[in-house]
C-alpha cells in the first residue's frame, strides 16, 4: 500500500530516526524523496551477499547494509572494504533455510508472506526426502526436520567480528518477549564492552556462554560465518523445534474477476519459455515460443551442451525468426559466482541482441556497467509496485518480472500505472 508507505515516510521524517533500515526499492525511492536527511540502512532482505550490491546502494544515498545471513565474514569484510559502507552483521536468532526475500513456501501454502514478515514457518516441519530415480544416493537423513536450520549464536566469536571490520552487531528480537531478550542483549553486552575496553587480554566469559546455552530455544550454530556448515547447521530430531500452530490460507480463485478494469495492450501476448540447455531452447523456438530464457546455472565452460559459442548460434536463430533470447544469471550470485559470470558476460555483452536476467542489485550493477541493452529485473527484485519499477528503470532495466505472490488485482493495478 504506497499511501500508507508514504504517510509512514512523512512521520518519519518529521521524526528524524537515526536511520531508516529499508528492504526495497520502492520504499529507497520513496525514503530519498521524502526522508532526505534520515540516512538509509539496507535490510537482509535486500539480499547483500556480493560487494557489487553496496557499491549500487552507495549510489542510491545508503550508509550501512545489513549484510545477508548466509556469507562468510571474509566477504563482509570485503564488502565494507570495496564500498566504504558500514556493515551490520546479523550474529544471534533464527537462521532461514533460504535467502532473504527469495522465500514463497509460506506465501503459496498459506497465503501468508514470509516476505511481508509474515511467514508461517512450514519449513520447520517434519518433512521426507523424496529422490529420483537417477540422482543417486543421499548421504544424509531422509526423514525429519530436515530444513529446521539451527539458531545462530557468535557470543564467544565477538573477536573475530570486530577485527573483520564488522561495524554493529545485529540480534533477532521481532517477536521476541521482553524477558526473553534481556539477558541475550545484557550478555553481548556484556562481552563486546569487555574485549572492547582490553583486546589483549579479553576471553569469552565461560558463565555468559553456559547462560545463554541453557536459555537458548533450538541448539546453536555459527552457520557460514566460518565455512559451510553442512549437516551440522540443521538438527532432523526437531527434539528443540518449537511447534508451529498453522492453518492453510484461503482457497485460491482461479477465475477471472470480471470487475477488474480492462487495459488496452501495447503490443502482442508473448510466450516466454524457461529452459535449462541449448536443445530444449531450439525446441521451444520451433514450437511457437517468442521468447527463451536461458537459465544462467547451467552456462558452465566445462559443460558439453551450454556454451559461449552455442549461445551465439542460438542467438542467431532467434534473431532470424524474430525471437528474444535471454541468459539468466543464478538467482544466488554470491562473490564467487559474480567473479565467475564477470568474464562470460564480457563476452556476452558483444552478442548484438542478446538480453540478460539479474535477480539482485550487485549482478545488476555489473550488467549495467557492461552496457547490456536488454536487462531483464527477474523474480528475485519481488517487484510490485510502479515505483520499484522506476526505480530499476533508472538503473538501465528494460524488462521487469513481477512479484509471484501478487493477485491478479495488484498485478492488473501495477499495469495501469
Amino acid at each position: 500500500d504506497l499511501d500508507t508507505l508514504r504517510s509512514a515516510l512523512e512521520w518519519a521524517g518529521r521524526t528524524r530516526p537515526d536511520a531508516l533500515i529499508v528492504q526495497d526499492l520502492a520504499v529507497a525511492s520513496l525514503a530519498r524523496e521524502i526522508c532526505v536527511h534520515v540516512p538509509l540502512h539496507a535490510s537482509t532482505m535486500m539480499n547483500v551477499h556480493n560487494a557489487e550490491t553496496p557499491q549500487a546502494l552507495k549510489m542510491m544515498g545508503f550508509t550501512r547494509v545489513i549484510a545477508s545471513r548466509d556469507i562468510p565474514l571474509r566477504n563482509m569484510t570485503e564488502i565494507a572494504e570495496r564500498s566504504g559502507l558500514e556493515v551490520e552483521c546479523f550474529v544471534h536468532g533464527d537462521m532461514c533455510i533460504a535467502q532473504g526475500a527469495q522465500c514463497y513456501l509460506s506465501g503459496i501454502v498459506f497465503g501468508e508472506s514470509s516476505n511481508c514478515g509474515r511467514c508461517m514457518k512450514p519449513c520447520r516441519w517434519d518433512w521426507r526426502l523424496a529422490l529420483a530415480c537417477d540422482e543417486g544416493k543421499f548421504d544424509g537423513p531422509d526423514k525429519g526436520y530436515l530444513l529446521a536450520r539451527k539458531d545462530l549464536c557468535m557470543l564467544e566469536h565477538i573477536p573475530a567480528l570486530v577485527k573483520h571490520g564488522i561495524a554493529s552487531l545485529k540480534i533477532e528480537g521481532r517477536m521476541r518477549t521482553a524477558e526473553f531478550m534481556d539477558p541475550i542483549i545484557r550478555l553481548y553486552r556484556q562481552d563486546l564492552d569487555a574485549y572492547m575496553s582490553d583486546p589483549d587480554h579479553y576471553s569469552p566469559d565461560s558463565q555468559a556462554l553456559q547462560e545463554i546455552m541453557d536459555r537458548r530455544v533450538r541448539d546453536y550454530t555459527t552457520a557460514q560465518m566460518f565455512g559451510r556448515p553442512g549437516l551440522d547447521g540443521i538438527n532432523p530430531s526437531g527434539q528443540r523445534e518449537p511447534r508451529f500452530f498453522s492453518q492453510a490460507g484461503p482457497k485460491t480463485r482461479l477465475t477471472l474477476n470480471r470487475d477488474l478494469p480492462a487495459r488496452a495492450l501495447t503490443g502482442p501476448t508473448e510466450l516466454i519459455v524457461h529452459v535449462s540447455g541449448i536443445d530444449a531452447a531450439q525446441s521451444a523456438v520451433k514450437a511457437g515460443a517468442d521468447a527463451v530464457y536461458l537459465n544462467g546455472d547451467g552456462l558452465i565452460p566445462n559443460k558439453d551442451d551450454v556454451t559461449l559459442e552455442s549461445v551465439e548460434e542460438l542467438l542467431d536463430i532467434c534473431l532470424a525468426q524474430d525471437k528474444r533470447l535471454t541468459v539468466l544469471l543464478p538467482a544466488i550470485t554470491d562473490q564467487q559466482d559474480l567473479n565467475e559470470w564477470r568474464p562470460r558476460l564480457e563476452l556476452l555483452a558483444d552478442l548484438d541482441g542478446l538480453g540478460v536476467g539479474v535477480s539482485n542489485l550487485g549482478a545488476l550493477h555489473l550488467v549495467h556497467e557492461l552496457r547490456f541493452g536488454d536487462i531483464l529485473a527477474n523474480i528475485g527484485f519481488n517487484v510490485a509496485n510502479h515505483v520499484a519499477v522506476d526505480e530499476l528503470s533508472t538503473m538501465g532495466v528494460t524488462r521487469v518480472t513481477a512479484a509471484v505472490e501478487m493477485s491478479l488485482i495488484q498485478l492488473t493495478d501495477l499495469l495501469i500505472r
